[in-house]
């Protein structure tokens, strides 16, 4: 509240305000000021919010990104053992079809043989045995050049389209081996008795002697 006071000089009286009036006073202008925006302390804050999640978003990402990496280089060495593995096996596969023709030859020479050792004796037979040794042969020449997934159709067509063939040379063929290795087994046997100086047959047993005798032999 003012107070007034005589000025000496004029004699006029001067109203005086006290100082905490003052200071209400311009606190009320600077609130009465239009266009001055308070300052708001939220917007840092979500600044400093949106920068923390992009990093996030970015680390994320390249976890994700090495992630699939990882992925992708495990598919591919996965990939490559599968191949190494598949060659390893067809060369292994390979090796044992070259060995099973190798077989089917040697029996295709043995049937020839055993035809041989009966052209004399059943000439019908020889010609039937010969005729599955020729088979055999081309069954040889097929397992070499055809592929192993192949093999089964082969031999499943050829019985189909000639089923007495198949099954009639079959047991011939298994006859003339038999009948082959029988007669192998005489005449090695013959060579040896041969070399020994024994006779080129086969000897009996000679009965027994009196007793008191030279040839007499104990039972």
């Amino acid at each position: 509240m003012s107070n007034p006071t005589d000025n000496p000089d004029t004699g006029v009286k001067l109203t005086t305000t006290p100082p905490e009036a003052n200071k209400s006073a311009d606190l009320k202008a600077d609130a009465g000021k239009p266009g001055e925006p308070k300052a708001d302390t939220r917007k840092p804050a979500a600044a400093k919010a949106k920068a923390e999640a992009a990093d996030i978003g970015r680390t994320a990402s390249a976890a994700a990104d090495e992630a699939k990496a990882s992925v992708a280089d495990l598919a591919e060495k996965a990939k490559q053992g599968f191949s190494e593995a598949t060659e390893q096996a067809r060369g292994m596969a390979e090796d044992q079809k070259a060995a099973g023709a190798d077989r089917v030859k040697g029996i295709a020479g043995a049937i020839n043989r055993a035809a041989d050792e009966l052209e004399d004796e059943i000439p019908q037979v020889a010609r039937l045995v010969r005729l599955a040794a020729g088979e055999a042969e081309h069954l040889a020449d097929e397992i070499r050049r055809r592929d192993l997934t192949d093999l089964v159709g082969v031999v499943h067509d050829y019985a189909r389209r000639q089923p007495a063939v198949f099954l009639g040379v079959s047991a011939l063929a298994s006859f003339a081996a038999v009948r082959f290795l029988m007669t192998s087994a005489e005449k090695r046997a013959t060579a040896a008795r041969t070399a020994d100086g024994g006779a080129a047959y086969p000897t009996r047993s000679q009965p027994a002697g009196t007793p008191g005798t030279r040839d007499f032999r104990a039972g």
